[in-house]
């Protein structure tokens, strides 16, 4: 739900290990996407960035540029570059109706929606969440980062309702995580 800026570095330290985690692409449309709808919320002023104390952090802000009404079905999974071919990875997540779960804490994305100044759904069109150097912690990842050393695709999924069938959008990222 987020765009990571090219460039930006991760770095996770593990019993004197660091590791890094580049972000190495803006989100774009996903390779063989039978949709051609645009994702329904705008990332392009989303940045997230490791801070000095070695914490994720988000900044900038979301825009919502599709009516987002329940049920809005969210699902985002991963791929690993594994022997010269793209293969699913365990790590993933799809729920029915995000707008059920948006604020629930036993879901991964709550270090992030319970910010939101709006939490609940519809979403209009044109409405915008603003991020000012909110502090997500690191989501767990330096207790397995060692297992994580690669190339990733992480994929964000959307399935929206209308008026004769569900519209499905999604999104991705490339990410590698390597050993420094």
């Amino acid at each position: 739900m987020w765009t990571i800026l090219m460039g930006y570095t991760l770095l996770f330290t593990v019993a004197h290990t660091k590791f890094v985690m580049e972000f190495n692409k803006l989100f774009k449309p996903c390779p063989r996407s039978s949709s051609s709808k645009p994702f329904p919320i705008d990332t392009s002023k989303m940045e997230i960035f490791l801070s000095e104390d070695d914490e994720l952090t988000l900044n900038g802000e979301l825009v919502f540029v599709s009516d987002l009404v329940s049920p809005v079905g969210f699902s985002f999974y991963t791929q690993k570059l594994e022997h010269g071919e793209w293969v699913p990875r365990p790590y993933s997540k799809r729920v029915l109706d995000m707008c059920s779960v948006v604020t629930s804490p036993m879901e991964i994305w709550y270090s992030i929606t319970r910010h939101m100044n709006r939490t609940r759904c519809p979403f209009p069109k044109g409405h915008v969440e603003r991020f000012d150097m909110v502090s997500l912690g690191t989501f767990g990842l330096d207790e397995f980062m060692e297992q994580m050393v690669g190339e990733w695709k992480i994929f964000a999924e959307m399935t929206l309702p209308s008026p004769l069938f569900m519209e499905v959008s999604c999104t991705m990222c490339q990410v590698s995580v390597v050993e420094h």
